[in-house]
């Protein structure tokens, strides 16, 4: 009626009555006839001959607006100075990513192995395409007990709001701008913008990308405890067994004590699952994997020499000593218990450094990752 200029009393003209039930059958029909829902409606007004083409250009972007989106209406009292403060709760469930995008098959191995061992990397990715219907807009990403920040980024976001700054709908009141809080290290996320452009078809909105670590010492000084106890225990039954004959040592405590670290790690690590997101890193829950079957082979080879088994001699193959140790079998386990130690080791040191070194930093305000981005 407004873009014809008509009062009330007045009749639209046959063919905007046509383009009028069009749209309201596109809107009704939601997303039903395809993806993107139908654009018969809003495509119908646009080619209507008006005497106000604002009127018909907002007719037709509510028509499109309200095909391929839920209209949520809420009850909102402004205070006393004219503010509206809503609150939209949405959850997310993030995608179980084998490879992480990776097309490498070592990343699909180790993906696959990540999920047999029970370690799940916090790694999200989150929509952000509600800024565009705010001024300013806040999203704040809150882990739980136990991570803390690692990374954060929003791949592609310059370019979309490049291309929404130059687009008609682009406010004019601001350019478009954006922020993330630089530190790392804390229990969450923090991203801010104002004046984020509407996504379009050929504008996709971008996703923000966050990786939450574990704080140490967590499952990674777990898993270091019960390596290093195991390479003790494999060591000085090893050293005894080279300085006599096994069946001499007059105790079976040594098959006990190389059992230990076996159930150590399953009581550390692979205990009842919890509602927790981090259940273990990959490296920790491959430690102590490695740990139990060090400690069982150890076990079994001790009580196969205590109890006079012949097994095949492997000396006359490999002969070497490792750390006063000259039995070629023990000495194998030590090196596997040894490289299994180290390797945990460099990873606690890696990882415990890292976090002192975020929890730590000073930021100050001016080194902020603010990004303004001109239209044109």
């Amino acid at each position: 009626m407004a873009a014809y200029a008509l009062k009330g009393e007045d009749e639209l003209p046959p063919e905007a009555v046509e383009a009028e039930h069009s749209a309201l059958n596109d809107i009704m029909q939601r997303g039903t006839g395809g993806h993107e829902g139908s654009a018969a409606g809003a495509a119908a007004l646009a080619k209507l001959k008006v005497q106000d083409d604002d009127s018909l250009e907002l007719a037709r972007t509510l028509t499109e607006k309200l095909t391929t989106h839920y209209a949520i209406v809420a009850v909102a009292f402004p205070d006393d100075r004219g503010r509206i403060s809503l609150t939209l709760e949405r959850t997310v469930i993030p995608t179980l990513q084998i490879s992480d995008g990776d097309s490498r098959a070592t990343a699909w191995l180790k993906g696959v192995a990540r999920i047999m061992l029970g370690a799940r990397p916090v790694a999200l990715q989150i929509p952000i395409a509600a800024a565009g219907t705010a001024q300013s807009y806040h999203l704040i990403v809150q882990s739980e007990e136990g991570l803390y920040l690692a990374q954060q980024d929003c791949p592609g976001i310059d370019v979309f709001l490049k291309k929404g700054a130059s687009s008609p709908a682009a406010s004019s009141i601001a350019p478009p701008y954006y922020r993330f809080r630089r530190r790392l290290g804390q229990t969450y996320a923090h991203f801010y913008t104002r004046f984020f452009p509407e996504h379009t078809a050929s504008n996709a909105p971008p996703k923000l990308r966050v990786l939450f670590f574990e704080t140490p010492p967590g499952s990674t000084f777990r898993a270091l405890v019960a390596a290093i106890a195991s390479t003790v225990l494999v060591w000085a039954v090893g050293i005894g067994i080279s300085r006599g004959d096994v069946t001499d040592l007059g105790t079976d405590a040594p098959a006990v004590l190389l059992a230990f670290p076996a159930i150590a790690a399953a009581w550390l690590g692979f205990d009842r699952p919890t509602r927790r997101l981090l259940e273990g890193t990959f490296a920790s829950r491959s430690s102590l994997a490695l740990t139990a079957a060090i400690s069982v082979l150890a076990s079994a080879l001790f009580i196969l020499h205590r109890s006079r088994v012949p097994l095949p001699n492997i000396r006359k193959y490999l002969d070497f000593t490792v750390l006063l140790v000259d039995r070629p079998s023990w000495a194998l386990l030590i090196l596997v218990a040894l490289g299994n130690t180290l390797l945990i080791s460099y990873f606690y040191v890696v990882r415990a450094w890292t976090f002192m070194q975020l929890a730590s930093r000073q930021t100050a305000r001016e080194s902020d990752a603010n990004r303004t981005t001109q239209g044109g």
